[in-house]
């Protein structure tokens, strides 16, 4: 197989800054590159990643450097991608004019909108959900991975805080779902409840909450309490 080239990067991913993916050729060394284009063109054939505002899908450049933020390490995100503060404010020359200070108000209560993320400089991070499964949704299978389709019910907000409950598609590989559900019907047989705690990846995709099945721990639950006979 030819070395990957800065060239045939670009080329591949359309992507004009050709000076950006010679740092990162350098930094994170051919192999690592060709792995990261291979995800890449993976995503890209199957829809691709939408920005962090989820109005726009991402370029195949874009989502590139994304992958390569995500899989770098700490040192090799400072080489690529320094920090770069923001420019303070210059100061008027000569002498300004002095403003009287107007009448302090009490600040009107904010709407909880999406507006009040707007205009914040994100942070990359990776994003991981964690939920617990008390029986088996409906799934199907395909090309071995099991689609589930669930409805989020947000519970336990802080006073005053209210979130719509909203679609979260989920999907687990088929061996490992498999697997899940196996010891959990080995659980329930014994006559006990059995919890599917499940860690997924999460992402946005079209305005539904999409995750990816990272980890699923069976556990058993607590048997309902025994009811007593009327009188």
């Amino acid at each position: 197989m030819d070395t990957l080239t800065a060239d045939a990067l670009a080329e591949a991913l359309q992507e004009p800054k050709k000076a950006l993916l010679t740092k990162v050729l350098r930094t994170m060394g051919p192999e690592r590159c060709a792995a990261i284009l291979a995800e890449t063109l993976t995503l890209e054939a199957n829809g691709g990643l939408l920005v962090q505002a989820g109005d726009r899908r991402r370029t195949p450049g874009g989502t590139f450097l994304h992958l390569v933020r995500q899989q770098c390490t700490r040192q090799e995100r400072a080489r690529l991608f320094p920090y770069k503060p923001a420019t303070p404010p210059r100061e008027p020359q000569g002498p300004a004019a002095v403003t009287p200070p107007a009448a302090v108000t009490p600040p009107a209560p904010v709407p909880w909108t999406l507006d009040l993320w707007k205009g914040l400089t994100p942070m990359h991070v990776t994003a991981t959900l964690k939920l617990v499964l008390r029986e088996l949704p409906e799934s199907r299978e395909r090309d071995g991975m099991v689609y589930m389709a669930l409805q989020h019910e947000p519970r336990g907000l802080p006073k005053g805080v209210t979130l719509e409950s909203g679609p979260l598609y989920l999907s687990a590989p088929g061996k490992q779902w498999k697997n899940a559900c196996t010891k959990a019907a080995q659980i329930r047989a014994q006559g006990t409840p059995a919890l599917l705690i499940v860690e997924a990846h999460v992402s946005t995709r079209d305005g539904v909450l999409v995750g990816v099945v990272k980890g699923v721990q069976v556990v058993e639950g607590k048997a309902a309490a025994p009811t007593s006979p009327a009188a």
